[in-house]
């Protein structure tokens, strides 16, 4: 289902990225007007890892062979049983390509890949939101909302009732922004700079 790197000429494409690829695009773009620099799992790796039930999971969607917007998912034993519990550790985006509905579509197939894991048993999806835009993305994914004291912390627990819901919703906002963004690909391919929105890296 996906490439190991972006290939030029791929329009839209998510791929799997190995660890100097996503450390090397967090250097460049890792830092935000409203909270200032994004933290990722490999700042601080080795007080991460307790109870890590695999290496990171790390994502990028790309477009002409440039990576846009990048996501790490780790996951953890659960303590009490065989379950795992998925993180989103961090997203970053472009700083020339924010709030065009990449990071969304991004993290809705990595938490897809994820749940189709085979291998994996997960129950819980956390993370800790602190960019607004972050809470608001994960609100559209069925998360719970920060508490108004202590961490951020949001969550979707996977019963039986909120699974099949969580995966529809992952599905319509993929199929969704995935519409969008082909389209500005065709209007751009056709030169048509009035109507094409640049989503990729020029």
């Amino acid at each position: 289902m996906y490439a190991t790197a972006p290939k030029p000429k791929d329009s839209l494409a998510v791929v799997r990225l190995d660890e100097k690829t996503f450390c090397d695009f967090a250097r460049r773009h890792g830092t935000s007007d409203e909270i200032g620099r994004i933290a990722t799992f490999f700042d601080d790796a080795e007080k991460k890892s307790g109870n890590l039930h695999c290496p990171p999971r790390l994502y990028g969607l790309s477009g002409c062979g440039r990576l846009a917007v990048i996501v790490c998912l780790t996951v953890h034993d659960n303590v009490g049983d065989d379950h795992q519990a998925c993180r989103l550790d961090s997203v970053i985006t472009d700083k020339t390509l924010r709030k065009r509905g990449l990071a969304s579509l991004l993290i809705a197939q990595a938490f897809l890949d994820a749940l189709a894991d085979e291998e994996l048993s997960i129950s819980t999806l956390h993370s800790h939101a602190v960019h607004p835009g972050t809470v608001r993305m994960l609100k559209q994914l069925l998360f719970s909302n920060p508490p108004l004291k202590g961490a951020p912390l949001v969550t979707v627990y996977l019963t039986p009732d909120v699974r099949p819901k969580f995966i529809s919703t992952c599905e319509r906002i993929i199929q969704d922004r995935t519409n969008t963004l082909k389209l500005n690909c065709a209007f751009c391919l056709q030169d048509n700079k009035r109507k094409a929105r640049y989503w990729c890296v020029p």
